[in-house]
């Protein structure tokens, strides 16, 4: 046999050093596509930022109706809400988890949250976390007590330094009281709920509970102990709730952008519509002055529980 002709090979002619046209525009098209593609990728990053904001993993405590779990894996609550809102238009979302507060703080101090929610502003807590300029909320800070007790409390530590108080585990209540319980003043155990801690009352291992108002009403009510306890008044203090967010340079700058519209939020009747619609669910109880324990005080206008719940 007789071996096959090689292929005739095509020469350029010499007489130009260009491609031909076609192979010219070829080419160019080649060439192109992929700067092209490099060139559209920002915008397809800012457009893609814009429709899908950035997950921000807050952790918190559980506080009907301020923070609950309205259905599996989905949070709600005044402050839940009030948090969704401020975060509108930041490029941000939040993703709320609710844990137990001892439990939380560990979360965030490990790097696997990045905010938590009600966070008092202290001292020690700012050298590591950011606090935008405004809280989420405010609310009385009560003592519950037994109906038909004269506790002799009459807004002053000193009335009821001879007592035995429970308080939230790990969890800050009061400026005063805290620094009492810290220095020894007051005698104060630890529970790992209100719920927990309305129980030990209840059961006479302690004279009064520490709680904010509302989530102390709510888990009265949610232990069946609603014409065993109540809240004492005056309330013990006004207490600020921020979103407290981890000391890095990108959420740093979060709190601060957030800060104008959580202002915005207070000086509307917003927050105060969330608490009657909560109330409205019965997830609410409203505050039962004339019931209360005997305190030694009178409840005049000014007094936070006489007038019910306060939202800064």
């Amino acid at each position: 046999m007789s071996p096959l002709p090689a292929p005739a090979l095509t020469r350029v002619s010499s007489k130009s050093d260009q491609p031909p046209d076609a192979l010219r525009r070829r080419c160019l098209s080649l060439c192109a596509g992929p700067l092209l593609a490099a060139a559209a990728l920002p915008r397809l990053a800012a457009a893609s930022q814009g429709a899908a904001p950035r997950r921000l993993r807050v952790v918190a405590l559980d506080m009907p109706p301020l923070i609950m779990s309205e259905a599996p894996g989905r949070a709600g609550g005044v402050i839940v809400d009030a948090l969704h809102q401020v975060l509108e238009g930041s490029g941000f979302a939040a993703q709320v988890e609710i844990l137990p507060w001892a439990r939380a703080l560990q979360r965030l101090r490990l790097g696997e949250a990045e905010g938590i929610i009600p966070a008092f502003r202290t001292p020690e807590r700012e050298r590591w976390l950011s606090y935008p300029g405004e809280p989420l909320y405010r609310s009385p800070m009560a003592f519950f007590g037994k109906r038909g007790r004269d506790f002799g409390w009459d807004g002053h530590l000193q009335s009821v330094q001879r007592l035995r108080f429970v308080k939230l585990k790990d969890g800050l209540f009061a400026d005063g009281f805290d620094e009492a319980v810290r220095q020894g003043r007051l005698r104060c155990e630890e529970a790992l709920s209100f719920g927990a801690a309305m129980r030990m009352v209840n059961q006479g291992r302690a004279d009064l509970a520490c709680a904010p108002l509302l989530p102390g009403l709510r888990a009265i009510s949610l232990e069946g102990l609603d014409e065993r306890l109540a809240a004492l008044e005056p309330a013990v203090e006004l207490k600020a709730g921020f979103l407290a967010l981890l000391r890095q340079p990108e959420l740093s700058e979060l709190a601060q952008r957030i800060t104008p519209s959580i202002a915005r939020l207070h000086r509307s009747s917003q927050v105060q519509a969330w608490v009657d619609e909560y109330r409205r669910r019965q997830w609410a109880p409203r505050p039962d002055p004339a019931g209360a324990p005997r305190s030694g005080h009178e409840p005049g206008p000014q007094d936070p529980v006489a007038r019910g719940p306060i939202w800064g």
